[in-house]
C-alpha cells in the first residue's frame, strides 16, 4: 500500500529512536481493545506540525507489531491543546499481540526520520487478557 510505504515491516526493530521530554511529545495512546486472542485496535492522537510519516505499535523492544492510518478528525483534541492546529491529528492502528510481549508502545516517524514515543504505554495482562496504563513505558509491574 503507498499510504504506508515509508512504514517499517511488521515484525523488524525500529532505531533512530529521539529520546525526548514526554511533556515535549503532543500525542498518546488513548484507548486499547483486543478484538480476538491476539489482535488489538489501539487508537489516539499525535501532531508534530506536519503529519507524521507513519505510526507504529510497538512491543517492548520496539518491534513493530501494527501500523496506524493517520487523519482522524479530532476536533477536542485542539480545543484542549492550543498547540496542535490541526483538526485531524486523530489515528488508528492494528496489531498483533504475540506471547512474549509484555508492553504497547506507539511511535510516530517524523518528516527529520526519527522516531517520536507517544504518552501513555499500556502493559499487557494475560489471565485475563487486560491493559494497563503505564507512567513510562520502563515502569513494568511485575
Amino acid at each position: 500500500m503507498a499510504l504506508f510505504k515509508q512504514c517499517p515491516k511488521i515484525d523488524s526493530k525500529i532505531s533512530n529512536i529521539q529520546s525526548v521530554d514526554t511533556e515535549q511529545v503532543l500525542g498518546a495512546i488513548e484507548q486499547i481493545r483486543l478484538l480476538n486472542h491476539k489482535v488489538i485496535e489501539v487508537n489516539g492522537w499525535a501532531y508534530n506540525g506536519p503529519a507524521p510519516v507513519c505510526i507504529v505499535l510497538t512491543n517492548q523492544n520496539d518491534i513493530v507489531r501494527g501500523i496506524a492510518s493517520y487523519g482522524i478528525e479530532r476536533l477536542d483534541v485542539v480545543e484542549a491543546i492550543p498547540a496542535v492546529l490541526s483538526n485531524h491529528s486523530g489515528w488508528q492502528g492494528y496489531g498483533k499481540v504475540h506471547k512474549h510481549d509484555r508492553i504497547v508502545k506507539v511511535y510516530m516517524l517524523t518528516e527529520k526520520a526519527y522516531w517520536l514515543l507517544l504518552n501513555n504505554s499500556f502493559q499487557i495482562h494475560r489471565h485475563p487478557f487486560t491493559f494497563q496504563k503505564l507512567v513510562s513505558p520502563h515502569d513494568v509491574i511485575k
